[in-house]
């Protein structure tokens, strides 16, 4: 939503968005790059004009066409499940989460939820990046309900003050040296 008092002074649809959401932040690109890229937007239906449902408020709709990310063909094996908690083994190359609002099913989540269906909401505690694998802990929620069970929420507060360490461990070609690296 565009709040009027901002845009009062008579900007096209096009001229608030090039404003709010440039095409390119590059000090050398001229303003009217992102005003003629917004004008096609608006002409081809993908950026919409909505009537305004309070008089100091304008919106305006952008929609995009996305499509799920292709990912590897690895299944998350599970590694423990019991009625409050689910452990996987992430592939790499899977995302925990979804990149792109809206696509979820190729992730760890999107791909453990479908296995599930409507039992239970999965929530993830803590992600691993993309071109990670390891060890992933999901909690097995009902739609708007909190955790109940005590030692699931006392694994949640580790997580979260960060007392649960990661260890990484990378595989290498080669000598590698005596002495330990830290990144």
């Amino acid at each position: 939503r565009v709040k009027k008092e901002r845009y009062n002074d008579g900007l096209s649809d096009e001229e608030v968005l090039a404003d709010m959401f440039p095409k390119s932040r590059a000090q050398n690109q001229p303003a009217t790059d992102s005003v003629i890229f917004w004008r096609g937007e608006l002409e081809a239906g993908r950026a919409v004009a909505v009537a305004a449902t309070s008089g100091d408020l304008r919106q305006l709709v952008v929609t995009r066409h996305v499509h799920e990310q292709p990912v590897i063909a690895a299944e998350c094996a599970v590694i423990y499940e019991d009625e409050h908690l689910l452990a996987v083994n992430k592939p790499p190359g899977l995302p925990t989460l979804n990149e792109i609002q809206g696509v979820a099913l190729n992730t760890a989540l999107g791909r453990m939820q479908h296995r599930l269906g409507n039992t239970c909401k999965l929530v993830p505690m803590h992600r691993l990046d993309k071109p990670v694998s390891g060890v992933l802990l999901m909690v097995k929620t009902q739609e708007g309900q909190q955790v109940r069970d005590p030692l699931v929420r006392k694994l949640q507060k580790h997580i979260t003050k960060h007392k649960v360490q990661k260890h990484y461990v990378a595989r290498v070609l080669g000598a590698f040296p005596a002495h330990p690296i830290t990144c």
